[in-house]
């Protein structure tokens, strides 16, 4: 179950070509969990997505290696698309707390085929849909910690 959507979730579709989105999955029989998703798309060429770098005030918080999961590679007219999906961990929570606070935050997506980086005008928006996300996250969680249902072993 996908629970938040970004509050600028039309920017996503005009950006197209590169940038992480982020949402809150509720499992059952568990808590709330913080999902990454880098997304990569190019009208030419693969970068075979394997790893995500975020740097908050000038500090790398959060460098994820991606190789070992399985990503969503498709090919069509219009181009490629690469897509790779993580639950956030504890330590890869308290980097978005740094990046939620953050006054300059920097995003870069390293493939077999180089990097790119995410264009500037998206990254405000990026720490506002975390600072969003880590609100519904935190609140979800505490009101989920002490409730397991019935039908859970």
């Amino acid at each position: 179950v996908r629970f938040f959507t970004p509050l600028n979730s039309k920017l996503y579709s005009a950006l197209g070509d590169r940038y992480v989105f982020s949402y809150i999955a509720l499992v059952d029989c568990g808590l709330p969990k913080y999902v990454l998703r880098p997304h990569y798309f190019s009208k030419h060429d693969w970068l075979f997505l394997n790893r995500v770098t975020i740097m908050a005030e000038g500090e790398v918080v959060l460098d994820r290696d991606l190789s070992k999961l399985k990503a969503r590679r498709d090919a069509e007219s219009w181009g490629v698309d690469e897509t790779v999906e993580f639950v956030a961990t504890d330590e890869d929570l308290a980097a978005l707390r740094r990046v939620a606070v953050a006054s300059k935050v920097l995003i870069r997506l390293t493939g077999e085929k180089g990097y790119v980086a995410t264009p500037p005008d998206y990254l405000a928006r990026f720490s506002d849909d975390v600072r969003n996300a880590l609100v519904a996250y935190d609140k979800l969680t505490a009101a989920l910690k002490d409730y397991v249902p019935p039908s859970c072993p």
